[in-house]
């Protein structure tokens, strides 16, 4: 009996002790808005940042010196061929004894049925069922 008393007693305080964090971070709720903000195109939201830093970018200049530097003009391509290679197997999912080069296709003869029957199912109405 002390032992479900002791868990009863246990669980309602694990439940106080939930409704009191709950309601402290929740936070005054007189302080709340009415669901509707205003924010200007700039504002504190994420748009407003990248719209910042997109303006930002505008300002940048690039000096075209660079592009006249000897230096850079000097510069050789140091970039080598890439030889060609096989291709690797005609079919990768195949058994690594069962390589073949052409694919070969059996047909088997198909019997033609004339005259089948078509069955067409019944519609489902739903309502009650009757015996």
């Amino acid at each position: 009996m002390g032992n479900k008393l002791t868990s009863i007693l246990l669980g309602a305080l694990a439940v106080v002790v939930l409704i009191f964090v709950f309601f402290y971070f929740r936070g005054n709720s007189n302080t709340e808005s009415a669901g509707l903000t205003v924010e200007s195109a700039t504002g504190g939201s994420p748009i407003g940042a990248f719209l910042r830093q997109i303006s930002a970018i505008r300002n940048v200049s690039l000096d075209s010196d660079v592009f006249n530097n000897p230096v850079l003009k000097n510069l050789k391509d140091q970039s080598k061929p890439i030889p060609s290679e096989n291709k690797g197997r005609t079919n990768p999912f195949a058994p690594l004894g069962k390589q073949s080069a052409s694919v070969s296709q059996v047909v088997a003869p198909v019997d033609v049925i004339v005259n089948a029957p078509v069955i067409i199912p019944a519609p489902v109405v739903p309502g009650p069922l009757s015996d």
